[in-house]
């Protein structure tokens, strides 16, 4: 199969934009020097019949990583996903995943009764259960 020079130009531009992104990532990085940053986890908060259901994917984390404090109105998960490899000849060639420090709040009904909330995580997922009154 021979290529055509479309193809060709086409793929060094793909590759271009990919590495001006993954530049980007790195110079970012130096400039937090180094450190942990925050980030937000991406969360579900829907409703049945009976519970209020929140959902937070924390994959990689375990669960001292994290805490679930619930005080007045309002629930907030927060925790911190420390960037474990230390090789000194390792160097990316794509970082997508998120290291750092999070804080997530919620804010719930003044019903609430904390001492109810259900808490399980399972296969990387935070699920938070708060009865319906």
């Amino acid at each position: 199969m021979s290529s055509r020079q479309s193809d060709s130009s086409e793929w060094v531009s793909v590759f271009s934009r990919q590495m001006d992104e993954m530049m980007s990532i790195v110079c970012h990085m130096k400039a937090q020097g180094g450190n942990l940053h925050e980030f937000s986890p991406l969360m579900d908060i829907y409703e049945t019949a009976g519970h209020f259901i929140i959902e937070v994917d924390l994959p990689g984390f375990a669960e001292t990583d994290f805490s679930v404090v619930a005080q007045d109105q309002s629930i907030r998960i927060n925790g911190c996903k420390r960037h474990r490899k230390k090789d000194s000849v390792m160097s990316y060639i794509c970082l997508e995943r998120h290291f750092g420090r999070f804080t997530r709040t919620i804010e719930v009904p003044p019903e609430f009764d904390p001492a109810a909330m259900q808490k399980t995580y399972s296969r990387g997922v935070l699920s938070l259960h708060l009865p319906r009154h």
